[in-house]
């Protein structure tokens, strides 16, 4: 495993049928999507970029979890991530209806903090899910309970030592990572939580920046964060267990900022006066009201909302007016820098434009 995990560019390339009708014009739907079972959260994280979003603490119930679950097997989606808005497993359906989408022939991943990793939950989590990702975030109780709010931490080692075990005894491959948002509150305890990582046995630790706007310390980040992940790197990754970051770290420090690590697919000289964002062809996220987003990292702006699933379906609203209006007046090149889905734009943009000065027939 390396940061080319993350590499959507690459992964597009699995789906070589949708990119053909797509760039015929065709409707494609999205291969992944993004839910959001709960906007309740169980933690109170001093990071959280969602934390307006989650003032309504909206619960999906289980009629509309059926069927939204039934209703995105149907146009063929390939990946559902189980995240938030808040907390996934805060729905006490979530762990069900992970097996329905499975049982539909949908692939399974979660975004979790993992107080509620029940040893109840944890068999069917182990059985549906393809990879998870646990928020440790800290390597201390007491720190945790500064950066998260909830003195949980103990609580979630436990529940990871669990999960581990529960995977080895199913004899499983499900991927375990653990995850951590780093920030100067926390960023001191980076090498400490990697090393309790491999110690309980998951499969990665994940070092990433805020991702949210004016929140750029490339002093702090150069000269105190990325020797942490050097260290981390040198003296624990094996061909078991890997140290890693986010695809838009680069993006955001520059190669500096990710020497520690193998650099994620280089920008492409994609056509400058193209403005359109392609991605939301490809992944978008439904909220916990119902909401279909346009996009998955505007999915708390009410202008990027192309419709409820309560009252329509999927198909319907892929093929709405709402969406096609929106499409026409979104600008890329005005969105988060650090958008996670800024190279995959690229790649498309390319594809859908490419550039013939480049000499192509020759390889």
């Amino acid at each position: 495993m390396s940061l080319q995990q993350f590499d959507i560019q690459k992964k597009i390339l699995w789906h070589t049928d949708r990119l053909n009708s797509w760039l015929k014009d065709e409707t494609v739907y999205p291969i992944t999507i993004e839910i959001d079972p709960s906007n309740a959260c169980n933690e109170s994280c001093i990071w959280c970029c969602w934390e307006d979003h989650r003032k309504g603490a909206d619960v999906m119930d289980k009629e509309l979890l059926e069927k939204i679950i039934k209703n995105l097997a149907k146009v063929g989606i390939k990946g559902l991530i189980w995240t938030g808005g808040g907390e996934p497993l805060v729905n006490k359906y979530t762990v069900e209806y992970m097996k329905l989408a499975r049982d539909l022939g949908m692939e399974n991943g979660m975004f979790t903090n993992g107080i509620l990793m029940t040893p109840e939950k944890i068999p069917t989590i182990v059985e549906c899910c393809t990879w998870i990702r646990i928020s440790l975030g800290t390597a201390t109780s007491d720190t945790f309970k500064k950066c998260h709010g909830t003195a949980d931490f103990e609580k979630i080692i436990e529940n990871i030592k669990e999960f581990v075990r529960v995977r080895k005894n199913m004899n499983k491959t499900i991927s375990i990572g653990l995850s951590m948002m780093v920030h100067p509150d926390n960023y001191h305890e980076l090498y400490e939580e990697a090393k309790l990582a491999k110690k309980l046995g998951v499969d990665y630790f994940q070092g990433k920046p805020l991702n949210q706007i004016g929140s750029e310390n490339s002093e702090w980040w150069n000269n105190e964060v990325v020797p942490l992940f050097k260290k981390a790197k040198k003296s624990l990754e094996d061909e078991n267990f890997k140290i890693l970051t986010s695809q838009y770290t680069q993006d955001k420090y520059g190669e500096k900022g990710t020497e520690f690590i193998e650099a994620i697919t280089p920008s492409l000289s994609a056509c400058e006066e193209d403005k359109k964002c392609y991605v939301h062809n490809f992944v978008t996220a439904i909220t916990a009201d119902g909401n279909v987003a346009f996009c998955k990292n505007l999915r708390d702006k009410e202008e990027f909302i192309i419709g409820n699933l309560k009252t329509q379906n999927f198909e319907e609203l892929w093929n709405g007016e709402k969406r096609k209006k929106i499409i026409e007046k979104i600008n890329a090149n005005k969105c988060g820098v650090f958008c996670q889905n800024g190279k995959l734009n690229e790649l498309l943009r390319y594809m859908k434009k490419p550039d013939g000065s480049k000499h192509p027939n020759f390889l």
